[in-house]
This record gives structure tokens, C-alpha cells and sequence, in this order.
């Protein structure tokens, strides 16, 4: 996230050169919010190659701490960084002190972080050419990946990946970052009417810079094709908070309905910061940022050095979790529609 002065609309797109977008590995044809002569689009490059079969709770967890912590632990450390499925009571984050020694781990370059997304991605079920980057033109990428649906109805999930100089940006946000993933995991099996997008964003502490460009490389065609947004910054530390002074009315209201059925926590932060669901929002789409903290804590932890000691809560990163799955299903079955675009 970053303070209200520092979002520019960044001339960040000179960079950007045409490149065709692929097919999904599993035959299926890329949705039109992503499908444009514009953008610079390529194919992840695999550090290493993707395990094969699926993967368990349990197993997933484990190529994740070890991917994000790219050997920086002694041999048989790993950085918990992931709740998979409380149906079958699968607690895959250790708790308390450990959880905050490791999360301390996590890769302190962007470069590094951006590796790391792509690498996640593909541990969660995206083939390498699921897996798609697209300059922002400042050395960084968005890091997409596109669950394809019935319709070309889009709900775009987000987070950004990279993080300021201070501290080892653990909650801001690699928390959020690792959220999108772990969604993507979670839902790119399921038959969804919308076609879902989830992008770890580039550049958003530089001023936005990656949803920035994500949305100028759209027609306005495309844009229209966006439902929903739904953006993750700095979840798990003191509760499950909306921005609500710069939330999407009917998306808010949506939120606020899914928490009140599904008994899922959802309090209120009126304080407004620009996070990467703002320049969709400047766009006239729906979008509202999940945070995992209050207000006075924000600068506190997340631009500090202190972030390498934040209080990170497995319970809380796991209601925000669920929380954000209901969230998406019912956005899935009741789109918001031209009324929730008129309320945005």
C-alpha cells in the first residue's frame, strides 16, 4: 500500500512492447481482460520445472516454504506461508513465535519475490504457460495467471508482490502476495461462471504503478468485462479490516452480506490509503482492498523496520482467507452487475 501522495498514474508503460498472449496449457483460450495487442505478455520462465500430480495440504504448504525461502534457512527450516483447507481441520502454519521467525525469511529483493510468486503459482496447479508476466516497465512484472470460465464475465483477485527499501516487507505483502496464490490454489478446479484473474502486482509502492499498467493495457471493452476486484494488502496481523472510505459501495456491501452468512469476521477502517484496488476504482470498477490490520498500526508496521517483527496471527490470515472464498463464490453465482458498476 502507499501513502495518498506517492499514487501517480506513472508513465510505466514505455517499456511495454506487444507479445502474444498463450493458450492455457489445458486448451483454453485467454479471456478478454487479458487479451490485447498492448501489453508486453510472456510466458514465466521456470526456475525449476513444476512437480507433477496434485498435491496434498500438507505438501503444497511444504514447496512453498521452501520456494520463498530460497535456501537463505539452515537445511530443514522453511517459511510457513500458507493455509490451505479448514474443512479437514488441516492447521499448515505453525503458530506464534515460529511463524514469525520464518515469515522474517522471506525474499528481501523484488527480483526475488517476483521469482518466488511464479514459482508458488505453479506449485498451486498453473502450467508454465498458465503462468504469465507482463512488464510494468521499471524491471519489474505483474505476475498473472488466468482461471478461465464459462463466460468472459472477469473478477480480478490481487496483491502486490514488491515491497519499499525498510524491512523485509513480510506483511506488506508478502501476507497479501501469498493470499492470491493460495486463492488460486483453492479455486482453479472449480467450474466458476466468471472467469477469474489473479495477478500479483508489480511497482505498487512506486505508485501503483502495476495495476496501473495491468488496466491501461485494457479497451474499454475489456475494462467493462471486469466485475469485481478484490485486493489484499498486509492480511494476518490484528483482524480482517475494509477500507471503507475507499471501497466500491456494492462490492463493500457484497463483503459485509458474505461475512454477516459465513460468520466470517469483516470490521471496518474508515482511514484512506491507495492500495492497488484504487486505480480500479479510478477505472469505474468495483474493487476494495482486504486489510489485516488497524489503522494505527499501518504505519507502524508496514513501511518500517518493525515489519520484521510483526505480530503475524494464524487466525486472522486464515479469516481473510475464507472470507475471500466465499467472497468470490458469491460474486461467481450474483455478478454485481451494471448497478454495482454504477455504485462503484
Amino acid at each position: 500500500m502507499v501513502p495518498l501522495m506517492m499514487c501517480v498514474a506513472g508513465s510505466a508503460f514505455a517499456q511495454m512492447r506487444p507479445v502474444e498472449m498463450p493458450r492455457s496449457a489445458r486448451g483454453l483460450s485467454a479471456p478478454s481482460a487479458l487479451t490485447t495487442s498492448r501489453p508486453s505478455l510472456m510466458p514465466a520462465k521456470a526456475a525449476d520445472a513444476r512437480p507433477s500430480g496434485l498435491f496434498t495440504p500438507e505438501q503444497f504448504a511444504l514447496r512453498a516454504e521452501i520456494l520463498f525461502t530460497d535456501g537463505r534457512l539452515a537445511p530443514g527450516q522453511h517459511a510457513a506461508v500458507v493455509y490451505r483447507d479448514e474443512r479437514q481441520g488441516l492447521e499448515v502454519i505453525p503458530t506464534g513465535k515460529k511463524v514469525r521467525e520464518h515469515l522474517a525469511q522471506s525474499p528481501l529483493s523484488n527480483a526475488q519475490r517476483e521469482n518466488a510468486v511464479v514459482e508458488l503459482f505453479k506449485t498451486a496447479g498453473a502450467s508454465e504457460f498458465d503462468v504469465v508476466l507482463q512488464d510494468i516497465g521499471t524491471d519489474e512484472h505483474n505476475v498473472i495467471v488466468v482461471k478461465k470460465g464459462r463466460t468472459d464475465r472477469v473478477i480480478v483477485i490481487g496483491g502486490h508482490h514488491d515491497k519499499i527499501m525498510e524491512g523485509p516487507g513480510v506483511i506488506d505483502n508478502w501476507t497479501g502476495a501469498t493470499m492470491v496464490a493460495n486463492l488460486y490454489h483453492e479455486m482453479h478446479m472449480i467450474d466458476t461462471d466468471a472467469t477469474l484473474v489473479f495477478i500479483a502486482f508489480g511497482g505498487t509502492e512506486d505508485g501503483l504503478l502495476g495495476s496501473s499498467a495491468y488496466l491501461d493495457s485494457l479497451t474499454a471493452a475489456q475494462k467493462k468485462d471486469i466485475d469485481a476486484m478484490l485486493n489484499f494488502d498486509g492480511v494476518g496481523v490484528n483482524g480482517t479490516y475494509s477500507w471503507s472510505e475507499n471501497a466500491s459501495r456494492s462490492l463493500l456491501a457484497r463483503a459485509e452480506q458474505v461475512a454477516k452468512d459465513s460468520r466470517r469476521e469483516l470490521k471496518e477502517a474508515t482511514r484512506s490509503l491507495n492500495a492497488d484496488s484504487t486505480s480500479f476504482r479510478r477505472a469505474g470498477i468495483p474493487a476494495m482492498t482486504i486489510l489485516g490490520m488497524t489503522q494505527d498500526m499501518v504505519y507502524e508496521v508496514l513501511h518500517s523496520e518493525a515489519g520484521r517483527n510483526a505480530p503475524f496471527s494464524v487466525r486472522h490470515y486464515k479469516n481473510s482467507f475464507i472470507l475471500a472464498r466465499e467472497i468470490l463464490k458469491s460474486l461467481d453465482h450474483d455478478a454485481l452487475g451494471f448497478l454495482g458498476r454504477w455504485k462503484a
